[in-house]
């Protein structure tokens, strides 16, 4: 499919799910609960945007520390370009970036791939877990248990695929192609980083837990300028299971989606729609002002990375 009529049609659902959830609400209500956000949190988003970069840099750091010695600089670099991509792309997949500026910085592709495969499974591991206690407490008892088997049968799937020595030729044979040597030495990486690095593995999980919370924060500030007032934990959990939903890759780097699954889930819990959607607006706002800020400002610098 043309990649612009990809991107036209991601465009669209993420637009659609807006528009059935504002619709589900009154658009007049959703933009009262805007209009009226307190700007006084704004300086505290924005570090703890911040913040979260820099954790996914050390979190680069310990994932690429066996390849090769990168600057701090660096990888906060890496970790701010590589979320811009996220923002823009389909179900967060323009993170996959991160193989292309690891790899400018002397790691093989393969290596790369390997660590940005492996950064993606602890995440959504993590995400698994949490977004399941989350739904057990938030949803009925039988949507729950349906909605969890799915996310352990994907995740189970996931690691299946990658393990699958039959999965990756095809991957090679029919994905890769001609570039497939581009690629060599993927599975090796990825084998001997979690068979030798268990203490890495082990900060690595800690780090995207660490991730998590501060991603609830910068949640729960947004909700708290809007004046909503709910337990951090109650965040953290529905705003795992509304990450799982936005990288599904049919969206415009998730908006719509997770915005969507947060406010049934909050509704769920009894919090107002109005505010809550209002909220993730407000943090949707502030994140894509930083993207387009960092975007700009890489373009005229150019060398962002040199």
């Amino acid at each position: 499919m043309n990649k612009k009529l990809q991107l036209a049609i991601r465009i669209i659902i993420s637009l659609a799910l807006l528009a059935y959830i504002v619709n589900k609400i009154t658009l007049k209500a959703v933009l009262e609960a805007i209009s009226g956000a307190d700007l006084k949190y704004v300086p505290a988003i924005v570090l703890l945007f911040l913040i979260s970069f820099l954790i996914k840099a050390v979190n680069y750091r310990l994932l690429t520390a066996p390849l090769a010695k990168i600057s701090a600089v660096r990888l906060l670099k890496i970790s701010v370009l590589t979320w811009v991509a996220g923002m823009f792309a389909p179900g967060k997949v323009g993170e996959l970036s991160v193989i292309y500026f690891l790899n400018k910085q002397g790691i093989p592709l393969g290596a790369a791939t390997a660590v940005s495969v492996l950064d993606k499974l602890i995440t959504i591991s993590v995400l698994t877990v949490t977004a399941a206690i989350g739904l057990a407490l938030f949803l009925d008892k039988t949507e729950a248990i349906q909605i969890v088997a799915l996310l352990i049968i994907g995740l189970v799937g996931l690691i299946m695929l990658i393990a699958s020595s039959k999965a990756r030729y095809l991957i090679r044979r029919f994905v890769l192609g001609k570039y497939e040597s581009r690629f060599a030495g993927f599975s090796r990486h990825l084998l001997e980083y979690t068979k030798n690095n268990k203490l890495l593995l082990l900060y690595n999980y800690g780090l995207a837990i660490l991730w998590l919370y501060v991603s609830a924060i910068i949640i729960w500030l947004g909700l708290l300028s809007v004046g909503v007032r709910t337990p951090v934990a109650d965040v953290f959990l529905i705003n795992s299971a509304s990450l799982i939903v936005s990288i599904i890759p049919v969206t415009l780097g998730g908006l719509g989606a997770r915005e969507t699954a947060a406010v049934l889930l909050f509704e769920k819990a009894g919090m107002p729609a109005a505010q809550i959607l209002g909220g993730y607006l407000v943090i949707t706002i502030i994140s894509n002002a930083l993207a387009i800020g960092v975007s700009l400002y890489a373009i005229l610098r150019k060398k962002v990375l040199a």
